[in-house]
């Protein structure tokens, strides 16, 4: 039984993203919507990604020990000590020389705040027991769009997206941070001719919403060292793409390599062989090519005259070689069953590697209960007019 999914606010570490601009007021905006809902929402922490004026506007308004409508917020509605705003939090773009930026206003910038802000998302996508809500409300509309689509590329079901809206006589008002349990009068500007007009109005008659943004996960489709290490976005965005357009699999002798859907995945040649192998009784049995390593038991047995031809293709016929002698003395009576689970564990594990677990799948060599208990075969069960075999004369197709 699978077990239940958590909700977001169940989670230990809640986190706040966004990414600012000159008008820190959706911040508090936010967080008023966060956690004034029905179902509240109370980050554990609030991060922010923003420039240098941004981040003087942010410390000045909202995290000064005295003024700050961060901490007038808190104190007005129980939330005191409660969520993690310290300065540190504040994080400032860079350009390439590693100096603080005052705004994007180059295709370099652009380029350099992509891959901060996505490296600075992925980083709280590596804590399991953490919950994010990000917002892409405030800062350049570019800023929102990387860290929209940061998230699609690493978020995980507990995470979240947003946008805050206000009423149009509050948005952007620089007196209006969120709606205070006690009504207040600001005064809101318009223009009456060439004049300027201030008509009072009350916080009472201010909305705010949360408009929640659904995204597709991709995260599955990234390789695990683009999950765990650094990339930038333009290698992250490449990797998912990589497996959209071409679903063919290529198993390329002489590179020594597979080709899956466009990713191409490097094996020992015991290895490769021990794949190609499954991909010809793919081809010459369809579905009928299960097998397991009790299969393989027996001097001269068939299935395993068929893996020695793979490998001695993959080694360019050279009987000679001192790898395709060993193995054709280990595995003289077939193969053993820590072999056999060896070989499984070393080709699904580096195409899961290179591919990331929901893209490799397919690719992987999967398992069927056979008829002996618990013994469990295996096949390769890709498509067969999506098998390519490059360099093969031995059986298969060239």
């Amino acid at each position: 039984m699978q077990p239940k999914q958590r909700a977001p606010h169940e989670f230990e570490r809640r986190v706040l993203l966004a990414v600012a601009g000159t008008t820190p007021q959706i911040l508090t905006e936010t967080l008023y919507a966060l956690t004034q809902s029905a179902q509240p929402f109370v980050p554990t922490e609030v991060h922010v990604v923003t420039t240098t004026e941004g981040a003087h506007r942010i410390r000045l308004q909202l995290l000064d020990k005295t003024k700050g409508k961060f901490h007038e917020f808190c104190h007005d509605y129980g939330l005191a000590g409660q969520i993690a705003f310290p300065p540190e939090n504040v994080k400032i773009l860079t350009d390439v020389t590693g100096k603080p930026l005052q705004d994007i206003v180059s295709p370099e910038d652009n380029e350099n705040a992509a891959d901060q802000i996505v490296a600075w998302l992925r980083s709280f996508t590596q804590d399991e027991d953490c919950a994010i809500h990000a917002c892409l409300a405030g800062g350049r509309k570019t800023m929102g769009f990387y860290l929209g689509y940061g998230l699609s590329l690493y978020g995980r079901e507990q995470d979240r997206l947003s946008h805050v809206l206000v009423s149009p006589e509050f948005e952007g008002h620089r007196e209006f941070f969120y709606k205070p349990p006690a009504s207040q009068t600001i005064f809101a500007r318009s223009m009456v001719g060439a004049l300027v007009d201030e008509r009072p109005i009350t916080t009472d008659d201010a909305k705010i919403w949360l408009a929640e943004i659904p995204f597709v996960r991709l995260r599955e489709g990234i390789p695990s060292e683009l999950l765990d290490g650094k990339a930038s976005y333009t290698d992250a965005v490449q990797a998912v793409q990589q497996s959209l357009p071409n679903s063919l699999l290529k198993i390329d002798i002489p590179n020594r390599q597979l080709v899956c859907g466009g990713v191409a995945v490097k094996f020992s040649p015991r290895e490769l062989a021990f794949y190609t192998w499954h991909a010809q009784r793919r081809l010459a049995h369809g579905d009928a090519a299960w097998i397991s390593w009790k299969d393989t038991l027996g001097r001269d047995n068939p299935q395993m005259n068929e893996y020695f031809s793979a490998y001695l293709a993959v080694l360019g016929h050279d009987r000679m070689h001192p790898d395709y002698e060993e193995a054709r003395r280990a595995f003289a009576e077939g193969f053993g069953k820590d072999d056999w689970a060896n070989m499984l564990h070393h080709v699904n594990g580096g195409i899961r590697q290179e591919l990331g677990k929901h893209r490799g799948h397919p690719f992987e060599l999967h398992a069927i209960k056979g008829d002996r208990g618990n013994l469990k075969k295996y096949a390769l069960t890709y498509p067969e007019d999506k098998i390519e075999i490059k360099g093969l004369s031995l059986g298969g197709n060239d």
